[in-house]
């Protein structure tokens, strides 16, 4: 007979290598350990995607949240690529001010 006690003895006891001991025989208490087991192992790949994604995440942070910042740091190196249209635009705009103050 698997009395309550018995049932919580049986869940704790199943964590150890050693196993539970005496597993219920009834269907009905099969089933209930089924389930069981069924929500601790979806809790921990839960708990462990959980813990994946915050880590990456955290890692993954950027810097740099506008083009303003980014002129302003000095970690990463950035260009245009050469002879594209973002780069004649620069060309062209180079000495822009200039030319409009003299």
């Amino acid at each position: 007979e698997f009395t309550l006690k018995e049932s919580f003895w049986f869940a704790l006891t199943s964590f150890t290598p050693q196993g539970g001991g005496e597993a219920p025989k009834a269907l009905s208490s099969r089933t209930l350990v089924a389930a069981y087991w069924l929500f601790v192992v979806l809790m921990l790949a839960t708990f462990t995607a959980n813990l994946a994604a915050f880590l990456t995440v955290e890692r993954m942070q950027a810097q740099v949240q506008s083009l303003e910042q980014l002129a302003r740091q000095s970690r990463i190196a950035y260009t245009v690529v050469g002879k594209s249209s973002t780069h004649q635009y620069f060309m062209n705009m180079k000495n822009a001010e200039d030319k409009l103050y003299t």
